[in-house]
């Protein structure tokens, strides 16, 4: 890899660390403000950003692009699982 190609990997890397505490710090908020919410979905809720964070860095630095896409996807069909309305 030459220097502009880990550069750029490393600017990947961290706007995905940015945009998945960003989300993690407006889903929890939102979930402490619910009376439905306990402090154990809080912790788990952190733990799991910190590890899809940590997953993509690692990722990216390996070079491991295909797992990154995998932890992508599955990140993204998390998001729009727990955005979806809820049925009686």
């Amino acid at each position: 890899m030459n220097s502009f190609e880990m550069n750029l990997v490393a600017a990947v890397s961290i706007l995905m660390l940015v945009v998945g505490w960003v989300y993690a710090t407006k889903f929890i908020c939102d979930r402490i403000e619910t009376a439905n919410s306990t402090h154990s979905d809080i912790v788990v809720d952190i733990g799991l950003t910190v590890l899809v964070a940590a997953s993509f860095l690692i990722c990216f630095l390996l070079e491991a692009f295909v797992v990154a896409a995998v932890v992508l996807v599955l990140v993204v069909l998390e998001i729009l699982r727990r955005f979806e309305p809820e049925t009686p």
